[in-house]
């Protein structure tokens, strides 16, 4: 896999963002939690990133960005995957 082509998702940045554009009476309406998880299937760690927003909570799914397995879900806005290299 070439890491030229993975894209790179921060729930830190999307909740700074809506800060920004909402205004500072949305800060503590937006979270950002970054947690590492272990694909089942292929053994790549990947870093998650939950961004939730309060009163926004739909069942999402991180998928692991080499094999497309799940792993990862939450009720929240947004979840990703980005592949994490550990060493």
């Amino acid at each position: 896999m070439n890491v030229f082509e993975l894209t790179w998702y921060s729930a830190e940045q999307d909740a700074s963002n809506m800060v920004k554009g909402m205004g500072k009476w949305y800060e503590d309406s937006v979270m950002a939690e970054v947690d590492e998880k272990t694909c089942p299937n292929c053994g790549k760690t990947s870093e998650i990133q939950v961004f939730t927003v309060i009163g926004w909570r739909d069942h999402e799914e991180a998928h692991c960005p080499v094999c497309g397995r799940v792993v990862a879900s939450d009720m929240c806005f947004k979840i990703s995957a980005n592949l994490k290299k550990v060493f």
